[in-house]
């Protein structure tokens, strides 16, 4: 029954996880993470044809990557996955645990993005993710030195430990809700993670482009709307805006990482003044736009869409600079 209940909580944890961002996490240590020996009966190799259906069934087994088949996998393996990078833990003939390394461009730069680990379910517990995992991320920076993330999910907590462990951060800066999803996943992962807490929260694995633009615009804003307010004579309010622009731009030049948490609550909320603005626009645009052209529109009896009982036959004619091919040549 426990075993019941804990497949539902998970089911509904991913279910809710579906509609935010996945947690980012970067690797930022000098070096790549050492590979070891596997143990007895366990080989890692990189992906060869044919691997296709041992790679389809460990997926499925694992229980927590959806739903696979020998299309979705010719699918990847024809994308941006580095064939190179795509590497696999052997137990015999038997596929045990993989991973694997996709082509991306992500914090405006090229970079790769470690996915797909997945370990069989009888053969945890000997660190073959950890292996695995390493072996890509080695395979992958032979191509071509670049960053390297990954994307997960708040409840995958076990494959969290592992890549903390790896030398991965949380990027908590990529989203408003990151900081408070990797406050309660440190809070479940026990004593024993909140040392990578502590590390990532220090070493943010950005170079800060958005805490960085966002010190500078807005206190830019700040310091005009102050010396607007000193112009006209406010001498109360001036001094405040001022004060907070010259701040926010000296943070934004010289130290971006301590502008996170206000960016944060910044986008916050201009998240919620966009949910009422756009509200309001839309509203006001159909009021006053859309609803009395539609009114004219009806009035003198323009109906080009032909919805008018009698008019629509079903056939619309085909337009003559069709049949000349040439018209898709600046089709925009």
């Amino acid at each position: 029954m426990g075993r019941v209940k804990r497949a539902v909580r998970s089911r509904l944890q991913f279910r809710r996880a579906d509609s935010r961002p996945q947690l980012v996490m970067w690797y930022v240590q000098p070096s790549l993470p050492p590979l070891a020996d596997l143990g007895a009966g366990y080989v890692v190799r990189p992906y060869q044809p044919g691997d296709e259906p041992g790679w389809v069934a460990l997926l499925n087994a694992n229980g927590q990557l959806g739903g696979w088949s020998l299309e979705r996998a010719q699918h990847h393996l024809s994308g941006t996955l580095l064939k190179a990078a795509q590497c696999f833990v052997l137990h015999g003939s038997q596929i045990v645990a993989s991973a694997g390394v996709y082509a991306s461009h992500a914090d405006g730069k090229d970079s790769w993005e470690l996915g797909w680990v997945a370990t069989h379910p009888s053969h945890r517990g000997k660190r073959l993710g950890y292996q695995v995992s390493a072996a890509a991320m080695r395979a992958a920076s032979e191509v071509a030195p670049r960053p390297i993330y990954l994307r997960s999910h708040d409840a995958r907590r076990p494959a969290l430990k592992l890549y903390l462990k790896m030398g991965f951060v949380p990027d908590y800066a990529g989203d408003p809700s990151y900081p408070d999803r990797w406050r309660r996943v440190f809070s479940k992962l026990g004593a024993a993670y909140q040392v990578y807490r502590a590390g990532g929260e220090c070493r943010m694995n950005r170079p800060h482009q958005a805490e960085r633009s966002f010190g500078i615009s807005v206190g830019v804003a700040f310091l005009f709307f102050g010396g607007l307010l000193w112009w006209r004579g406010h001498a109360a309010g001036a001094p405040v805006l001022a004060g907070l622009g010259a701040g926010l731009v000296l943070g934004g030049l010289a130290c971006p990482a301590l502008l996170v948490r206000p960016r944060v609550a910044w986008e916050r909320v201009a998240h919620v003044l966009g949910w009422i603005n756009m509200r309001v626009i839309l509203c006001a645009a159909f009021l006053v736009v859309l609803t009395p052209v539609g009114w004219c529109m009806r009035r003198f009896g323009w109906d080009p869409l032909c919805r008018r009982p009698g008019r629509r036959s079903g056939w619309c004619p085909y337009p003559s600079r069709y049949a000349d091919a040439k018209h898709f040549d600046l089709m925009y």
